[in-house]
Order: structure tokens, then sequence, then C-alpha cells
């Protein structure tokens, strides 16, 4: 503890995910040496901040007195930043190491509150439908019914474990078990209604109102093993880079990247495993813009705005006050999910309605 002032000093408890070299590519207005960019937020008047301000949050590669994630960070920005800036004053014509690019990319799509803040949704939607599944009285009657005919060996194995603690002799203990298989719908039912409602208390008390903390966790440790995960690397290093200078100015969306794949998503904030990219797309400045693409394709600018608004979660960030990214705020959060409601509600009821859950 008593280093915390002076690591506090070095650099301060505001952490950026959306680091400030590459909102310096959107800034509106420079005062001072301050750099100040537009923001907007869906159904809000867009509002113009210095960038110390944007894209952060107090302590968010923090917990406790553990800076090693925020060490890293730190540590590699240097890198990113001399990167974004070659790839800013180079221009179309240029040659890139697609294996720096990749190593980039790979760091901007874990690193975000945007990733944060869907993991938690997910997590939470995930643990919400399944508690009210597990814990309703009627679905654990019905699937102690299918365990215990699929399994009576085990339940007989299981009751003779409480009879050796209790030291009930062998001479009547087929009959006690004979008379609970006769009755054990009674008990069943009698059983779940008094533990259904401390169950689901405890689920709450030990799942629900710890997830936060679990998924900043779970996202710290990802970028503690590497804050470029070299499965993502090895993905997108695949891709030929090139930069392109607009016409229209481009916002950048808080996911910072998106990716083109095959299916019927088309553009995404998050790139799966088993996705097939065709292409991955991230603003550089309000007229530069980095794709990187397959040697069978061509890039796929249309619309690109709108795309990284709709991939965007909470907000995009502009270079201008003006009509055109007001349009666009409209429909910031229309694509930014990692899986819609519906798709774990299925995932869920799937899992519990198959016998496999009790074999």
């Amino acid at each position: 503890m008593l280093n915390q002032p002076q690591r506090l000093a070095m650099s301060g408890k505001r952490q950026h995910f959306i680091p400030r070299f590459l909102q310096r590519g959107f800034e509106d207005t420079k005062k001072n040496g301050q750099s100040f960019v537009w923001v907007y937020r869906k159904g809000c008047n867009p509002f113009n901040p210095n960038i110390i301000n944007v894209g952060t949050e107090g302590f968010f590669y923090s917990i406790e007195d553990d800076y090693s994630v925020d060490d890293e960070i730190t540590a590699a920005e240097t890198e990113f930043s001399s990167l974004i800036e070659l790839l800013r004053k180079n221009g179309p014509d240029s040659i890139f190491d697609s294996n720096s690019i990749a190593s980039l990319v790979a760091h901007f799509e874990i690193r975000t509150r945007h990733l944060r803040l869907n993991l938690l949704n997910t997590s939470s939607v995930f643990f919400k439908h399944l508690s009210t599944r597990i814990f309703d009285e009627s679905f654990l009657n019905e699937y102690m019914k299918r365990f215990m005919k699929s399994k009576p060996n085990y339940v007989d194995d299981l009751i003779n474990i409480e009879f050796d603690k209790l030291a009930v002799p062998n001479y009547i203990r087929n009959e006690i078990i004979s008379s609970f298989k006769e009755n054990y719908e009674f008990f069943l039912k009698n059983i779940i209604s008094e533990f259904v409602p401390k169950l689901t208390s405890e689920f709450k008390c030990k799942i629900e109102d710890k997830l936060p903390e679990i998924v900043k966790k779970a996202q710290l440790d990802g970028l503690k093993i590497n804050i470029s995960p070299m499965e993502k690397i090895s993905h997108y290093n695949k891709l030929n880079y090139s930069i392109i200078n607009t016409d229209e100015s481009l916002p950048l969306g808080d996911s910072i990247v998106i990716f083109n794949v095959t299916g019927e998503r088309e553009f995404k904030p998050f790139c799966d495993k088993d996705d097939e990219i065709k292409g991955v797309y991230l603003p550089l400045g309000k007229n530069c813009l980095l794709y990187g693409i397959k040697d069978n394709e061509l890039p796929n600018l249309s619309g690109i705005s709108l795309r990284i608004a709709e991939s965007s979660l909470e907000f995009i960030i502009g270079a201008e006050k003006s009509d055109y990214f007001s349009e666009l705020s409209k429909h910031i959060g229309k694509n930014a999910y990692l899986l819609t409601d519906e798709n774990i509600y299925k995932i869920i009821d799937e899992v519990i309605n198959s016998d496999n859950i009790i074999k």
C-alpha cells in the first residue's frame, strides 16, 4: 500500500480503453496542446470533450494493488503508437508488416469496455435464465425423476453412504430404500419446496451479484497472458493490409475495430475462432481507414461508417459536429452484441431439455 501514491502519480487512476494516440486522429480542435473530439451517444446531444476524458475509466485495467496489466499495456503502447503514426503517414501505396498490424488489431479487439460490457451482459442473461429454469420446482421434480430412473444404482449407493454414517443395520436398509423409492415423488416435492428458495438466494449471492467482478478478472487474466493473443494474431496476419483515404469523415467506434465475416451477420465487433474472416477495418483518422482483406477479396467499404456505428455499444467519436454523425448515432448498438438473448435462451433450453443432462 505504501507504493500506491507513487504508482498513481506515474499513470493516474484514469486508464484509457480507447487509447489517446488513436483518438488524436479524430481531433476537432487543439487548445494548449490538448486534443478535443466530438462524442456522440445514442439519443443524446453531441459534446466536445478533451480526449483525457474520453474512453477512460478509473482503474479499468487494475484490481486492488495489481497494476500489471496496465503496466504491460502502457509499455506496448509505445510501439503501437509509433505503428499508428507510420500507418497514417505512409498512405495507400505502402507495403506494411502484416504481423505488427495483426498484433495491433488483436490487442484492440480484447482491450475495450465494449467487450467487458458484452461479456457482462451475456453472462448476466445466461445465469438469470439458467437459474429461472433449473430452480423451477416442476423442472427439478421432473429432472430428479429422470435421474433416479436412469441411475438407480447411483441413488442406492448415495443412500447407503448415509446409512453407513448413521450405522443403520443392513437388515432394514432394503426395506427403507424400497419405501423411499415407492414414495420418492412425495419426498422430492417436499425437499425441493424447502430448498429451492435457499438455492436461488445462494446462487444470486455467489454468482449473479459478483458477475462484474468475475468478468473484469476474466478480461484482465486474458490480457495478462498476452495483450495480443497469438491465436488471433495468426488469424489476422494472413490478411493483406492497406490504407485508404476517404472523402467522407469517418467515426471511431468504441469497439475500435470491426470484422467482415462470411455468414448472416456480415459485420461484427468481435471475431470468433470459427468465423471465416473476409476483412478487418480500423479507422485511424477522420479520413484514414486501415483495412485488411484476403487475397481473393475486395474491401467492403459501402456504408462503412454506418457499420462502425452499428457495431459500437455506447458511443462513436467524430472530428466534427455534424448532422451526419448525429444520424449515425441513432444506429449505435444495433450490431454490438456477442450473442442475442434469444441465442442464449436457446442454448440453455437445448441443454436442459436434452437427455444428456443426466448422463
